[in-house]
């Protein structure tokens, strides 16, 4: 086995045992919790086809958690500043001593994001996160912070979900975050994936 598939498993295998506190399998087991049944739970299925997609997932129990992991991200992609325009998110991490900045010369972007979609493995975003620029404006490295409640099915509960939550106004740019480069139409706007390294750190609990 493949040390990036060995990888893959690795960290299915630690979503899963937080979600049901089941004990660790052997090997040949390990291969099967990267089969996807549409029976999984919702973000069981995600994770599965965010991990296959190429991203890379880390969950997290609490705010503790996804501080220290971000502090990992930065020293493993050796990031010496964050693009992030978002006042919300950089004071989430002002204890995390990292270098934020509005400049598009930074090497990262984190965000939050609109919701997560199982069906796709991706995670969907939106002029609210962008803040008015396109994907190729932004750095080619990408962490997107989410919580538990965010996941949603297909890609139109993930349109539903965007509605409720900017009081019935759809954003005018949606984008579909994961490895691989699709392109997926949106009603009536075109929404594009682009190649990002992208890490995903979700949070148990609400991250407002």
């Amino acid at each position: 086995m493949g040390k990036n598939k060995k990888s893959e498993i690795g960290v299915i295998k630690r979503f899963l045992k937080m979600l049901s506190g089941e004990p660790d399998s052997n090997e040949s087991q390990e291969e099967q919790l990267l089969k996807i049944d549409e029976n999984d739970p919702i973000d069981v299925r995600f994770a599965k086809r965010f991990n296959h997609e190429g991203g890379k997932f880390v969950y997290c129990q609490n705010m503790e958690e996804v501080q220290r992991s971000l502090r990992m991200i930065a020293s493993e992609l050796e990031a010496k500043s964050f693009y992030c325009p978002n006042p919300a998110i950089r004071e989430q991490f002002k204890e995390c001593d990292l270098s934020f900045t509005d400049s598009e010369s930074a090497t990262v972007f984190i965000t939050d994001c609109e919701c997560l979609v199982a069906f796709i493995g991706a995670v969907m975003i939106s002029s609210k996160q962008m803040m008015g620029k396109k994907l190729d404006q932004l750095p080619g490295k990408y962490i997107v912070v989410a919580n538990t409640s965010q996941f949603v099915d297909k890609l139109n509960a993930g349109l539903t979900m965007i509605r409720e939550k900017h009081s019935g106004r759809i954003p005018n740019q949606i984008t579909t975050l994961h490895a691989p480069l699709h392109r997926i139409e949106l009603g009536n706007e075109a929404s594009t994936t682009s190649r990002k390294e992208l890490f995903l750190l979700l949070l148990e609990e609400s991250i407002a």
